[in-house]
């Protein structure tokens, strides 16, 4: 065992050192973890305890005075394991403040508590492993507490998650949850809990067991199994026929699941005695294939018990009402059909974006919290402008997708040239699933990903992209391109040649020793005198199978192809007409015309033609096919 003291600073200033000490102690055995406590019980002072990985043989006991805390390395590595008949795996007796965190409490089939606190304290992130043939109680709390992240397994046994003995004290209970115990909650006399965001399951009698106590619950999960007889909330004297208690349970934002069958109890009170009053209240709770949503059972004929629900959501049929009068009062009943539910076969009870559950609990203003999922309640799930609380433990929470790895491939083109982008969308919200669509700064819309889009127009380019969900709900996000005009083929020149019917002129193209594209183009200008006639053909580029020119009105381009033979340009026979509008076009060759032509160079004569009749001076681009 490794002892690290803190002395008292009167040390620094050369004083007596001081009687009292506080001292860390690092241990790694279960010899030195029983001399730690011993030690710490003694040395007048508030100690901490260092526990590293691995597996300490109990019981352990600490029965000092002072402040004590007791630090393990996490759950399942730090291992206080106690098979003794009637023991306690870690007992720490007398009234001081604890905390016990990072550890794993074994409790053996013969043991009787995994961890008593007799004092006040916290207890944090500490699993209880209970043999399944055990009695045992695996929390047991006599002062007021605070308890969080705590995971009981109970693996079938007759044991009792947490225990509840502080009288006229409060025990805080949040974030934990309990499978298989038979007894997940339970609350003696006077006792109060307030508990939040419990997840409960499989409870082999009872999930909350109130025995004359209070309990605050919310936000919290019960799935009860398959097992008969099983209750969700119960509040009871415990055939204590001779006293006269109260018990109280509230529940809020409770969700308490069966399995559809039989012999189910959503929350059930069972006063027994003169002056026993028990209630039980849920407000925005749902209880979802409970046979018996509501019961009250009063077999001596004494006592009075109520359950009410107010904007809560139960099976219209099944209450059971033994001798206790008029006990259930519901109030602002919440639909119980068609509830929409993302997978509860798997216990996954969250509502979708159009269940009935979603804003239609109490109206009343809810402060700030959160759900069994950790999700913010309350929220606008319908978007009407209203958050409004849902019904049972979990809040949908109406999220945006969100679209990640939106680009373009590539960044940077000609006009002219297909661009493809791309991007995906998911969303966390259950069950749903987001689509994608495309706006152009051009007009232009797509929808899928991945998409093409060719600019006609040099500059900076943006596409949006726009993820919907299932409920409507969008989020966007900007791609970014460059767009320019290429420059001319470097490897041909141009001239100047008027439309005629004559011979062509002899060929004056120069030729490179770079390889041009398939498709590479050169403008021929026309003459000057176009300025002044009623139709203007502007410049003519082809690149690819795109023609991209300029109109001065609507007109249809005629284009004659030559084709280069040794020195002379010879006609051939294909008829090409290419619709436009006044303005800058770019229209695609059909590729049927282009089809079957040899690869070589190519002469292209352009005359527009408009609905009068008129004309243009002729273009003449030249261009080189390559196979």
């Amino acid at each position: 065992m490794i002892q690290r003291t803190v002395l008292i600073g009167a040390l620094a200033l050369g004083l007596a050192a001081p009687a009292a000490q506080a001292v860390d102690f690092n241990v790694s055995t279960t010899g030195e973890l029983t001399s730690a406590l011993s030690t710490a019980a003694s040395n007048g002072s508030a100690d901490r305890i260092f526990m590293a990985a691995g597996t300490y043989t109990g019981p352990f006991s600490y029965a000092g005075g002072e402040d004590l805390q007791i630090i393990g390395a996490g759950e399942g590595q730090t291992v206080i394991s106690d098979t003794g008949s009637g023991d306690t795996a870690l007992d720490l007796e007398n009234f001081a403040t604890y905390s016990v965190s990072g550890l794993t409490l074994s409790v053996g089939a013969s043991a009787s508590r995994g961890l008593e606190l007799r004092g006040g304290g916290t207890v944090d992130h500490v699993t209880v492993d209970m043999d399944p043939s055990t009695f045992a109680t695996g929390l047991s709390i006599e002062h007021a507490a605070t308890l969080q992240h705590i995971t009981v397994l109970g693996h079938g046994s007759g044991g009792v998650g947490v225990y509840d003995l502080a009288t006229a004290a409060t025990m805080t209970l949040t974030d934990s949850s309990f499978t298989g115990a038979d007894v997940s909650v339970y609350a003696t006399a006077q006792a109060t809990i307030d508990a939040a965001r419990l997840k409960i399951s499989a409870p082999g009698g009872y999930a909350v067991y109130d025995l004359a106590g209070t309990i605050d619950l919310s936000d919290s999960l019960i799935d009860l199994g398959t097992g008969l007889g099983v209750v969700g909330l119960m509040g009871t004297d415990g055939n204590d026929t001779g006293h006269g208690y109260s018990v109280a349970i509230d529940a809020s934002r409770v969700t308490i699941a069966g399995s559809g069958g039989n012999g189910q109890y959503g929350a059930e009170v069972t006063p027994n005695s003169t002056g026993d009053n028990f209630t039980i209240a849920l407000h925005d709770s749902l209880e979802y294939q409970v046979s018996l949503p509501l019961a009250c059972n009063r077999p001596s004929g004494h006592g009075t018990g109520s359950v009410t629900a107010d904007y809560s959501s139960l099976d219209a049929s099944g209450d059971y009402n033994g001798t206790c009068g008029s006990p259930f009062l519901i109030t602002h009943p919440v639909t119980n059909t068609g509830l929409q539910l993302a997978d509860p076969a798997h216990g996954d009870f969250r509502p979708l974006f159009n269940s009935p559950l979603v804003d239609a609990g109490d109206p009343a203003a809810l402060a700030a919290t959160t759900d069994l999922a950790g999700g913010t309640r309350p929220v606008d799930g319908d978007g009407n402008g209203s958050a409004v609380r849902d019904v049972g433990a979990y809040e949908y929470q109406r999220a945006a997708p969100a679209i990640s790895a939106a680009g373009a491939q590539p960044t940077s083109a000609n006009t002219g040239d297909s661009i493809t982008f791309s991007a995906t969308a998911s969303d966390t919200d259950p069950g749903e699933t987001a689509t994608l669509s495309w706006a152009f700064d051009d007009g232009a819309v797509a929808s899928g990903s991945p998409v093409s889009h060719a600019f006609t127009t040099a500059g900076s380019h943006t596409a949006t992209v726009t993820a919907t969900d299932s409920a409507g709900v969008t989020s966007t996000q900007q791609v970014m391109v460059t767009v320019t005009t290429p420059a001319p083929d470097p490897g041909t020149s141009t001239t100047t040649t008027p439309s005629t019917d004559s011979p062509p002129p002899a060929d004056t193209t120069t030729t490179s020793t770079t390889p041009a594209p398939d498709t590479t183009t050169t403008i021929t200008p026309g003459p000057a005198t176009d300025a002044a006639r009623a139709l203007v053909l502007g410049a003519v580029r082809i690149r690819g199978a795109m023609a991209f020119f300029t109109l001065s009105a609507g007109a249809t381009v005629h284009v004659r192809l030559e084709r280069r033979v040794g020195r002379r340009w010879r006609a051939v026979r294909r008829s090409i007409a290419l619709a436009g509008h006044s303005g800058a076009n770019a229209v695609r060759i059909p590729a049927r015309l282009l089809r079957g032509l040899p690869p070589g160079r190519y002469r292209a004569t352009c005359v527009a033609t408009d609905a009068g009749g008129h004309t243009s001076a002729a273009r003449r681009v030249t261009f080189t096919i390559r196979r």
